[in-house]
């Protein structure tokens, strides 16, 4: 019975990797003219939508099998606490869809790795969790390796910014780029997701782990109500101030968009249990992982052509990530 267990874990967490690691890969795919296709509030919207009926679905099986009334497990009290995770879940989740237009792919998976450094000091000076020497080292060479190769490849970027205002004179212009590259823009936007990547995982595993005997359903419930609250407001606004007549909730919706939305529902509740009943061991494992499948789909997918500074970067963030999961 182990066995079994372990392979349907094991399962869970490659599968996990790949829609982590194929997220950046579906967001280029839906770039047209130099734009997302699609309205980032509405494709999240739909994605809180789906994780919260799966949610109340789990409630609903509980009370069942408990034979208990709903009123008398939720808390309008106890959702409170979610609302703050909940709204920057909403920043981070609508920030890395635009973030895709200012590097590429890789890229974008290689310094989002950032999060593990920012989770790490926040642990640290939030939590009060004790980190070994190993584990300041790792941490240290993952935060200098991302800087260095955002330097480096912020040399090509120029170039990039250039070629792209010339297509954009084309109809028939495509922004997916075969290069590496990283725009300044993008870099502040990375350095602004990892930190508030880093605060909401910190902030949700703490109340997640803290009401242990609440079910991971109802805990789930109370983070996606909220998140369903922001989403909306945001596409509400964004409607608002939209100049295009023809903008509504499913304006350049297609199968990338649906394949976004399949797998980060199924993403965002699989990251819910780790961070519950598992460690952010398990987490970080999860996020190493997916830099290795992001880059074998971009050089599929893209042709995408990786210089020495991935090389080196990519080998020194996955000896760092190493270190960090399995050495004290």
């Amino acid at each position: 019975m182990d066995t079994i267990q372990n392979i349907g874990w094991s399962s869970l967490l490659i599968f996990q990797a790949v829609s982590y690691g194929s997220y950046t890969i579906l967001v280029h795919l839906c770039e047209k003219n130099g734009r997302i296709s699609f309205s980032a509030t509405s494709m999240n919207l739909i994605i809180e939508f789906f994780k919260l009926m799966v949610s109340i679905t789990g409630i609903l099986m509980i009370s069942k099998q408990k034979k208990f009334r709903l009123s008398s497990t939720l808390s309008f009290k106890k959702s409170i606490l979610f609302s703050i995770p909940a709204f920057l879940y909403f920043i981070n989740n609508n920030l890395a869809v635009y973030i895709q237009l200012f590097m590429d792919s890789t890229s974008y998976q290689i310094l989002s790795n950032l999060k593990i450094f920012t989770t790490a000091i926040l642990y640290y000076f939030i939590i009060g969790k004790v980190i070994s020497k190993i584990k300041w080292f790792s941490i240290s060479l993952l935060f200098i390796s991302g800087i260095l190769y955002s330097l480096a490849n912020l040399k090509t970027s120029q170039s990039i910014e250039k070629n792209v205002g010339k297509l954009l004179l084309s109809k028939n212009f495509e922004t997916k780029s075969t290069e590496i590259y990283i725009t300044e823009i993008g870099l502040v936007m990375v350095c602004i997701y990892a930190f508030i990547s880093g605060l909401s995982g910190v902030y949700n595993e703490y109340l997640l782990k803290i009401n242990n005997s609440d079910s991971i359903f109802e805990q789930n419930f109370y983070l996606y109500s909220y998140g369903c609250m922001y989403n909306f407001i945001g596409f509400f606004l964004e409607k608002k101030i939209s100049k295009d007549e023809n903008f509504d909730f499913f304006t350049g919706f297609n199968l990338y968009t649906l394949l976004i939305i399949f797998t980060q529902v199924f993403n965002g509740f699989l990251m819910s249990l780790v961070m519950k009943y598992s460690s952010n061991i398990t987490r970080l494992f999860v996020i190493s992982s997916s830099l290795i499948v992001t880059t074998v789909l971009s050089v599929i997918i893209f042709s995408l052509k990786l210089n020495i500074y991935f090389y080196f970067c990519f080998s020194c963030i996955m000896f760092a990530l190493f270190l960090y999961n399995f050495y004290e």
